[in-house]
């Protein structure tokens, strides 16, 4: 099942100068509660779960799901010392057309090890269908 989370209208739109400029073309909205903003607590894995659409409000395509996989910020970003995350490998998993709306995303990091996390990801249509899942190798590089 989804995560149970609050709906977009409810949660607040994510902004930052850390961000790429990428971003501009979504509208990404994380819960006010979330992780992502002050950290994981205790042996929590590092997490973040939010709704996305083009910011143009063109309906999402299975295409769409590649983009979006990717869009949503690095679970570290706001928790680490970091400067960049590049992405060295990511795979996303189709497993149905997005209705027009928004898409659920969560995605969360177990391991951190010699730079390196993974991320594994879920989205989900605002009526409760598994959408896609992915998983990303990324580096961790520091702030410069």
């Amino acid at each position: 099942e989804p995560p149970a989370v609050p709906g977009p209208d409810a949660c607040a739109p994510l902004t930052g100068d850390r961000l790429p400029q990428v971003h501009g073309r979504y509208d990404l909205r994380l819960p006010a509660d979330s992780p992502w903003f002050d950290g994981p607590a205790g042996d929590e894995p590092f997490e973040v779960t939010g709704w996305i659409r083009f910011a143009d409000g063109a309906p999402p395509s299975a295409l769409a799901l590649l983009a979006f996989a990717d869009a949503f910020p690095p679970t570290v970003l706001n928790t680490l010392d970091v400067g960049w995350v590049p992405t060295i490998e990511l795979t996303v998993h189709v497993r149905g057309r997005p209705a027009p709306g928004w898409v659920l995303g969560t995605f969360r990091t177990r391991f951190l090890v010699d730079g390196l996390l993974e991320e594994d990801g879920e989205l989900w249509g605002e009526d409760g269908r598994l959408l896609a899942h992915a998983r990303q190798l990324a580096l961790i590089l520091p702030r410069r």
